[in-house]
């Protein structure tokens, strides 16, 4: 029967279509790329943070080294008071003897603290070069996975527009009325055809009256299953 064939053709456009269609959705639905995001957004974060703390701590030895150079300049200057032989005055020379040893210590406290900032800057150096390589290896592999997605998206809405276009040309040959009825049931019932196997609808798994089998087998008219109201076919 050349109207159930169409049907029949109607609903294998129809079954690929649902598929293209879950397909597209779980597509664009899938995480991967938001947790990928999400997971770039907070290396970027942690590295602006690092490179804002290196850069105060880069500051602070700046001043470190400011202060060394002006307690050195001050000792030298002690020193040359000191064993220039022109001060003679005990006192004085006592406390140009402290005034030196104080610099000394002052210095030695300032050297440690500037090696301190110059491993600390070193080893931030050290972290965000490994951040910078992370950001660049992630980001890569997602650009890679957004153009996989955007093709599979592209060729998936492509062919869910030509099943759409293949369902109205079918549409256009089956009779309005036949066509509203199998319509409401797919609306109804998801499939609007099932299959007859061992005598049993295979929608509803009910067996099928001998009447209406012998209805199937002339294939002189549409034959609806009692129980669920799909259209029946052969198997």
């Amino acid at each position: 029967m050349e109207q159930l064939d169409l049907l029949m053709n109607l609903e294998e456009h129809h079954n690929s279509l649902n598929l293209y269609q879950k397909e597209l959705s779980d597509l664009q639905n899938n995480l991967t790329i938001d947790k990928m995001e999400e997971k770039i957004l907070y290396i970027e974060e942690k590295f602006r943070s690092l490179r804002s703390n290196q850069k105060k701590i880069k500051e602070k030895l700046k001043e470190s080294n400011l202060r060394l150079n002006n307690y050195n300049f001050k000792i030298k200057e002690v020193e040359k008071n000191l064993y220039n032989g022109q001060t003679t005055d005990l006192k004085q020379l006592e406390y140009l003897m402290n005034e030196n040893n104080k610099l000394k210590t002052i210095i030695d406290t300032t050297e440690t603290e500037i090696l301190e900032f110059m491993n600390e800057v070193e080893d931030m150096d050290q972290e965000l070069l490994k951040m910078e390589n992370v950001l660049y290896e992630i980001k890569d592999k997602n650009n890679k996975l957004k153009e996989k997605y955007e093709m599979k998206r592209k060729i998936l809405e492509s062919k869910i527009h030509l099943k759409e276009d293949e369902i109205l040309v079918l549409e256009e040959k089956i009779d309005l009325k036949l066509l509203n009825k199998y319509n409401a049931i797919r609306r109804n019932k998801k499939t609007g055809i099932a299959e007859v196997r061992d005598s049993t609808c295979s929608g509803c798994n009910i067996l099928i009256p001998i009447i209406s089998m012998d209805k199937l087998n002339n294939q002189n008219e549409i034959v609806y299953c009692e129980s669920c109201g799909r259209i029946l076919c052969k198997s």
